[in-house]
């Protein structure tokens, strides 16, 4: 387990652990998406798209602090999955997405390839920020998430970490993405505290485990050992707040149960 590294002071960590107990109506408000209310409406019924994700990183030193900074990349308002919110680059893995001369593998039954969802990552990256990430077998694995049945889209997505490579700045597409921006993880969760920033679940729960990093070259690190995360996030049923293996409240027998996503990145 590693250590939460607050690039603050430590009252900040004793007000943000007093504030936990009030998340619960963010979490119903902000990270659950609202379920269609048409009549006839059977979430069973809603096909589940295999998708990926890229989490991008970038060291800053522009504070006498330096650290680690995130992209995060706004939605437009008219999108019809998630519009408005902050999000890391990806989408949904096309049948062009295969990797040449290279064998499908499955890191979880059922899942979405690897290999497919590493070529699928580069391209939305390019795509909607127009950063080229190089080779999509460099993209290490660092969870997965599928979209609760109370959505009207649904997707798998595998979620990757890769760090901006030199002499590159995003740019928005301007048709999916609206604005992109750097933010440390720990500015990004206290704008969503203070209602600055909307996320969805696996969003803010990838800022906070990058909370535990100094740098992009620990949390690549930390990523290439994770090669096949398989640790569940548990669920408190009074709050909806999805807890990691790092956290205390994970290891509580009562009221907690596992949910549909899996992190190896900061656990």
């Amino acid at each position: 387990m590693m250590q939460k590294v607050d690039n603050r002071d430590e009252s900040n960590i004793e007000a943000r652990r007093e504030g936990e107990a009030g998340l619960d109506g963010k979490i119903e408000a902000g990270l659950e998406m609202p379920a269609d209310d048409r009549p006839g409406y059977d979430p069973r019924a809603i096909a589940v798209r295999p998708a990926a994700t890229v989490i991008v990183v970038r060291d800053f030193d522009n504070t006498s602090l330096g650290g680690l900074e995130v992209l995060l990349c706004r939605r437009r308002s008219s999108s019809p999955f998630v519009a408005n919110m902050q999000v890391f680059p990806g989408g949904g893995i096309d049948p062009d997405d295969k990797a040449p001369h290279s064998t499908p593998t499955f890191p979880y039954p059922g899942g979405p390839s690897l290999e497919a969802a590493q070529v699928a990552a580069v391209r939305e990256a390019k795509e909607e920020t127009s950063l080229d990430l190089g080779t999509p077998g460099a993209l290490p694995l660092i969870g997965r998430w599928i979209t609760p049945a109370v959505a009207s889209r649904r997707y798998d997505t595998l979620f990757f970490l890769a760090v901006l490579p030199a002499g590159q700045q995003p740019v928005p597409d301007q048709t999916e993405v609206v604005e992109c921006s750097w933010w440390s993880p720990w500015d990004a969760v206290d704008a969503w505290e203070n209602d600055e920033l909307e996320f969805v679940t696996p969003t803010l729960r990838f800022l906070m485990s990058l909370q535990n990093y100094r740098s992009s070259e620990e949390a690549l690190r930390a990523a290439r050992q994770a090669s096949n995360p398989g640790t569940r996030v548990r669920v408190d049923d009074d709050s909806g707040w999805p807890w990691l293996p790092s956290d205390e409240e994970f290891w509580a027998d009562a009221g907690l149960r596992r949910t549909f996503g899996w992190v190896g990145l900061g656990t």
